[in-house]
């Protein structure tokens, strides 16, 4: 008896895009939100900006990441 496994490849494959399109639009609120807050005018400012940037994604995806992965799973 063969498993046609078809379907969940097709889901696999719109959960990647899913993430993926969500990575793109997260990395830029983010980075507008960061910016908004820290308004860099200073090296110390820039630095300060893209350690909260990063700190920024790296929450925000891994909560979106954790919903995408309950409704998927």
């Amino acid at each position: 008896m063969m498993y046609d496994n078809s379907n969940h490849s097709q889901e696999g494959c719109l959960v990647i895009a899913l993430m993926w399109g969500i990575t793109l639009i997260v990395s830029i609120l983010t980075g507008i939100w960061a910016w908004d807050w820290i308004e860099p005018e200073s090296f110390v400012g820039a630095v300060g900006f893209i350690v909260v940037w990063a700190v920024l994604f790296r929450i925000i995806l891994s909560l979106v990441g954790g919903i995408i992965s309950a409704i998927f799973n």
